[in-house]
């Protein structure tokens, strides 16, 4: 199973872009160093919850990418660090075990594109804005047989590479800002209670 969340700005300001996620966020504490393997194992079950640990990686490219624990649909955050940026802000969820993809992007504080597609749910497919010059005629598969028209992680993947960066850089940057709650680790009752029939779970 691979799971992916980030959250991609076009931006050098490294500094100026860790003050705006530690106020969108519920992060407390931060450090630096290498990537934390552990956010990985940290991924908040539901749509609602506010990241809490956050990497935010070097600048590659003129994009500077920040790794989340969280599902929910950042419309919040990209609007707000797109405009005091005066810049793109791209965030990017996949899971390929339930076949789900997300993808949202906002220009200088307006909303651009947002597709989210779950090969469970074609009914329930959101497809905003105006489409890309590159993108696929269609989102939807017109038969089990049709491989052209699948918006899966190769499509999301090669969106992000038109736009001008790496989704998949396997290149670590050299080191992280590593924002994190210090409440970060949830007791067992809290989580269940949070748990909702989406398909992001992954447990």
């Amino acid at each position: 199973m691979a799971t992916f969340i980030s959250l991609h700005i076009k931006s050098d300001n490294r500094a100026f872009v860790g003050k705006l996620v530690q106020e969108l966020s519920d992060v407390n504490h931060i450090t630096y160093g290498s990537y934390p393997n552990e956010l990985d194992e940290n991924i908040l079950p539901g749509e609602n919850a506010n990241p809490n640990f956050i990497a935010i990686g070097d600048i590659q490219n003129g994009w500077i990418s920040v790794q989340l624990n969280s599902f929910k649909k950042l419309h919040d955050w990209a609007k707000k660090i797109s405009k005091e940026l005066n810049t793109l802000v791209v965030q990017v969820v996949g899971q390929t075990t339930s076949d789900a993809y997300y993808f949202l992007m906002y220009d200088k504080g307006e909303l651009r594109r947002e597709i989210e597609f779950y090969y469970g749910e074609l009914d329930n497919l959101i497809d905003k804005g105006e489409k890309f010059a590159f993108e696929k005629p269609s989102l939807v598969p017109l038969n089990d047989n049709d491989y052209e028209n699948l918006f899966n992680g190769d499509t999301l993947e090669q969106y992000c590479k038109e736009l001008g960066f790496d989704l998949f850089n396997d290149v670590q940057p050299e080191f992280y800002y590593i924002l994190k709650n210090k409440n970060l680790y949830k007791t067992l009752s809290e989580v269940l209670a949070s748990k909702k029939k989406r398909w992001w779970r992954f447990w």
